[in-house]
Order: C-alpha cells, then sequence, then structure tokens
C-alpha cells in the first residue's frame, strides 16, 4: 500500500518544501494565460482555462512557504491539495489545447465550426 501512494504522490515530490519550484509552475500558467490571451484575441479561442490552475499555484506558494517554516512532517494537507491542484492544471491545459485544435465557430458558438464538407448552403 505504501507503494502505491508513493507512486500517487511522485508528481508532487519535487515541489514538497519548495516553494520556489512552485512559483516557476505558477508564472509558467501565468504567462501562458496572458500569452494566450493576447495571442488569440480576435480568434474566439478563449484562455480563461488556465486562469484557475495560475490562482492556485500562486495561492499553493506562501502555504508551501508556511508549512516549510514551520517543518510540518505529517502533510494531511496534501490530501486535498494536491488533486485540486493536479486536476485543474490537467483539465486547464487540457482544455486549452482543445480549443487551439479545434476553435469555435463564432456565429455558434458551444458547437464546432462546420468545415467545408459539411456546411448548409444559402
Amino acid at each position: 500500500m505504501d507503494k502505491v501512494i508513493e507512486w500517487i504522490f511522485l508528481p508532487i515530490q519535487p515541489f514538497l518544501w519548495h516553494p520556489e519550484r512552485i512559483a516557476y509552475v505558477a508564472v509558467i500558467f501565468i504567462a501562458a494565460f496572458l500569452i494566450m490571451r493576447i495571442v488569440t484575441k480576435s480568434s474566439g479561442i478563449n484562455p480563461r482555462y488556465l486562469f484557475v490552475p495560475a490562482v492556485l499555484w500562486t495561492l499553493f506558494i506562501p502555504w508551501e512557504a508556511y508549512c516549510k517554516a514551520g517543518e510540518y512532517n505529517i502533510r494531511v494537507d496534501l490530501l486535498y491539495i494536491y488533486p485540486v491542484l493536479m486536476v485543474t492544471s490537467v483539465l486547464g491545459i487540457a482544455k486549452t489545447v482543445k480549443q487551439i485544435i479545434q476553435p469555435v465557430d463564432a456565429d455558434n458558438p458551444g458547437n464546432p465550426p462546420l468545415n467545408s464538407k459539411n456546411q448548409l448552403d444559402d
């Protein structure tokens, strides 16, 4: 059972006790959000899915610094924080990539654009 828990928490291990590494991830999400917002302003792609993980990673910085200063060895908080960070990060990236690959039709939001094979004749 210990190996399973160790494997599940393996992706977060580089960030434990290292708020500066968490700051790198937060900066990457913030930069990606801002770049996507500037670059895709006219294309209808909304980078809002990157905003939530950017905020959550940013909020995780002072919390990890607090835990590091207190030298807390038993981190029950990670049972809540880790899944939220991972799920929002993965979903944020996946949703943004999906929007880039399959942009939304400006005239018909919520539906993928019609391609030349199945467009309706007016």
